[in-house]
């Protein structure tokens, strides 16, 4: 009640974080706790590992868990993933976190039932960065965060990728940063909206690609082309429909729904053109508005003749629809994530985040060993840490 009442909570029930407590998270790194993992925006302060550990316990986290916290931090806090945008803007974007690796058994990171919902500790992952966005960057709601509606996302999400149902598919963190399939690493990348659910009967693999792009086409507006990045989250059952279908790599599906997803923007064309007579007031209107329609027509004349009509594409490339396997054995359903971002290179809009990938450190001995508190950390182990407290300087 009293962390609530002072502003250091996100609305639900949290751990205090007791020094007892911060200092067994803590042994679940070979970090120094004095050690700056960077500085936080809005506030721009220090994030040291310490602060971090006291988020990580407020979070309802393990120790286990703390590395892959480390980790996603790093990412997140990347200037290229630019998380003061993601977080102040109104569209109500939030860090999603994606693991990779061994240590997803070790640290109970779900990757079946239900991985983007409730039932499991892995949101606590994602809770973590956010109470460090709130009680060290000082992000607060209604000031610095500016969310219209919100959505549950905010309040953190983490998950796991099942490396071990996706056969030949290579992992998102090798696929997107190059980390090997068998090292521990996380993904983060923002998402807008979502887990928007692709709902799916008795395709066969031509229909389930189709009816899958005219979902993904509406990702971030419908009229919309030129989407960065987006998250497409495959069921196991939707995985095995394809790959029996020859699809044998995450390149594969990214290609044909690139391909598949720009034919249902042509319908917008006219809406997007005058969008962008907005941005440049100098140019009449009226031209926007007739290139719109010219553009549509020589769309319409590519369809008739089979030839696809990629110059004004949904997303910016099939390398923007970023892939990953989980979910129940059971149950032919998909869902995608829009990311935080949308244009062409040098647009003011484009590239707002892009997903960074972050190898996990090796797991600590001290998880192991000495996991007694020292005589110094039990005489205090029932204070609580201020979680608004900075690094000197």
């Amino acid at each position: 009640e009293r962390l609530c009442k002072i502003g250091c909570t996100d609305g639900l029930p949290v751990v205090p974080p007791t020094r007892g407590r911060v200092a067994a998270m803590l042994r679940g790194t070979a970090l120094q706790a004095s050690e700056v993992l960077g500085r936080c925006p809005p506030s721009y302060a220090d994030v040291r590992v310490e602060s971090l550990a006291i988020a990580a316990v407020m979070a309802g986290c393990t120790p286990e868990m703390f590395r892959i916290v480390i980790a996603a931090t790093r990412a997140m806090l990347h200037p290229d993933f630019g998380i003061h945008g993601v977080n102040a803007t109104t569209m109500g974007a939030t860090p999603v976190v994606v693991v990779n690796g061994p240590c997803r058994i070790a640290a109970g990171v779900n990757f079946k039932h239900a991985p983007c919902g409730s039932g499991s500790r892995s949101t606590s992952i994602g809770r973590a960065l956010k109470l460090l966005l709130q009680n060290v960057g000082r992000a607060k709601l209604g000031g610095t965060e500016s969310t219209t509606i919100g959505s549950p996302m905010k309040f953190g999400m983490c998950f796991g990728e099942w490396e071990e149902r996706s056969g030949m598919w290579q992992p998102l963190a090798l696929e997107h940063g190059g980390i090997a399939r068998d090292q521990d690493a996380v993904t983060v990348i923002a998402a807008t909206s979502g887990p928007v659910q692709f709902v799916d009967f008795n395709s066969t693999p031509k229909q389930l690609l189709e009816r899958l792009s005219e979902h993904m086409a509406s990702a971030y507006a419908p009229q919309m082309p030129l989407v960065n990045y987006c998250l497409l989250v495959v069921s196991p059952e939707h995985y095995d429909t394809l790959v029996k279908a020859g699809m044998d790599s995450k390149e594969q599906l990214a290609a044909a729904l690139w391909k598949k997803s720009a034919k249902h923007v042509i319908r917008h064309l006219p809406a997007v053109f005058r969008l962008l007579g907005t941005k440049y007031p100098k140019v009449p209107g009226l031209l926007f508005s007739i290139l719109g329609h010219l553009v549509k027509l020589v769309a319409r004349v590519c369809s008739l003749f089979g030839i696809p009509f990629t110059a004004i594409p949904k997303f910016s490339s099939p390398a923007s629809i970023k892939i990953v396997v989980a979910g129940g054995e059971a149950g032919k359903f998909s869902s995608f994530m829009p990311s935080f971002g949308v244009g062409p290179p040098g647009a003011p809009s484009a590239n707002m985040s892009r997903p960074i990938s972050e190898v996990v450190e090796p797991r600590p001995a001290t998880l192991d060993a000495n996991s007694s508190l020292t005589a110094a950390e039990q005489a205090n182990a029932g204070d609580i840490f201020d979680p608004t407290a900075r690094a000197e300087g």
